[in-house]
């Protein structure tokens, strides 16, 4: 009996013999080097490889099998979309093959999936970190303001000694501590516009933080 077998390429286990393996390496012309120069890929060559199934092989077919409009039986790609073999091997080894196959691709799945959650925990963990760290700047400018606006109108109840009082303003207390001077001379409002100097020994300020004076 024989079987036509239709669409042989689109197997997707096609076992066939290399007849030809072949380099023919090529003459680039100037245009050629132009290109090469530019694209940063230089062709050497063309690789040519040739397959068969040998006369009188035996290869086993797993598809479709229908009867053509002439009587004879074809094997073709399954309609249904299932996989199409055609191979050399025995069923029983292409049944190891595949399990092996799907064992392989399996553990990849795992592997990659473990990695997946591993990744996403981190990305959580570090995104809940600068949200706790969010809150708690929040809540620290918070204090500190309620703690400014305190020190002020406990001052403007009291006979505050002028060393205490911001060194441009003469009204709010000392604030802010400029560095690297040292120097705490400022209020809060004060510093905003005094940005490149202190006032005090007219050195360069290159950072400012808050320093209460108690």
């Amino acid at each position: 009996m024989v079987i036509e077998i239709c669409d042989p390429l689109a197997a997707d286990v096609l076992d066939m013999d290399v007849i030809s393996d072949k380099f023919h390496p090529t003459v680039p012309s100037v245009i050629d080097h132009i290109w090469s120069f530019f694209a940063g890929v230089r062709q050497r060559g063309v690789q040519s490889t040739e397959k068969m199934l040998r006369k009188g092989a035996v290869i086993t077919g797993i598809g479709e099998l229908v009867a053509g409009k002439d009587g004879n039986l074809k094997l073709q790609p399954p309609s249904n979309g299932a996989p199409f073999y055609l191979t050399n091997m025995q069923v029983n080894s292409l049944i190891k093959k595949l399990d092996g196959s799907k064992r392989n691709y399996g553990i990849l799945c795992v592997v990659f999936g473990t990695i997946g959650i591993f990744v996403s925990v981190m990305i959580v963990r570090k995104y809940w970190k600068i949200r706790l760290e969010h809150e708690e700047e929040i809540k620290r400018k918070k204090h500190l303001e309620e703690s400014r606006r305190e020190r002020r109108r406990r001052m403007r109840d009291e006979d505050v000694p002028e060393n205490q009082l911001c060194v441009v303003c003469k009204t709010n207390p000392k604030e802010i501590i400029l560095l690297p001077c040292g120097h705490v001379c400022l209020c809060e409002d004060c510093s905003i516009d005094i940005s490149e100097n202190c006032p005090v020994c007219r050195a360069s300020i290159e950072k400012k933080s808050v320093a209460y004076v108690l």
